[in-house]
């Protein structure tokens, strides 16, 4: 005797499962929160396109030096990715930039190596905050500036922080936090990627640059 439904209904009928239990646990994921670059100065860019070196310089922090390059790597590779500067160099041993005690000296020390390398540019910036996971949120903040190498003018200077939490459930009946809050090196990537993105004039309508 042939079945009365057509087989084809099994899968149908697993996807109806998978959505049921999906219902009656709830959804809880983590959430990294859209935050705007507040942007403090800004000269135009465009003239630097395809003709800058720019020099970068790891980030000041409170944590680890090591954590200040790795922003700065984060930065080389956002920018590289937009080839919109003739040259990038990355200064990842400066040691001198812990050791120095005013923002003045840091950047009057920095101008004066990437003058030595015949640079345009040089980046500067600090981690203001940097939590790490929690329970309830994880934090970043960052201070950025992109100085003249010739007379220490601010080009660009702009901050971004954001704060990462876990979601609660979109059901009434399942209001519990999902466990973990996003990492904080993810929060200092999407940081670094904003940045980067609202520094450098847009081009043309490719889609890279629509944030």
């Amino acid at each position: 005797m042939k079945p009365h439904f057509n087989p084809i209904c099994k899968p149908n009928c697993r996807a109806l499962c998978l959505v049921l239990l999906i219902l009656l646990k709830g959804c809880s994921i983590v959430q990294v929160p859209p935050n705007s670059v507040s942007v403090l100065t800004q000269q135009d860019l465009e003239q630097f396109r395809h003709s800058a070196h720019l020099v970068l310089y790891p980030l000041l922090t409170k944590e680890s030096p090591e954590l200040g390059c790795e922003a700065a790597r984060l930065f080389e590779r956002e920018m590289a990715k937009r080839t919109f500067f003739k040259k990038i160099t990355l200064i990842e041993n400066a040691v001198w930039m812990f050791q120095l005690d005013t923002n003045e000296a840091i950047s009057n020390r920095a101008r004066y190596e990437a003058q030595q390398m015949g640079a345009d540019l040089v980046l500067l910036g600090s981690i203001e905050e940097y939590v790490p996971a929690t329970i309830a949120e994880t934090k970043t903040s960052l201070d950025v500036k992109v100085l003249s190498a010739a007379t220490g003018s601010t080009v660009w200077w702009g901050k971004h922080a954001v704060v990462g939490k876990p979601l609660k459930s979109y059901f009434p009946w399942n209001t519990e936090l999902s466990k973990n809050a996003p990492p904080v090196n993810t929060l200092l990537s999407e940081s670094t990627k904003k940045i980067v993105a609202k520094m450098l004039p847009k081009t043309g309508n490719n889609s890279i640059w629509n944030f």
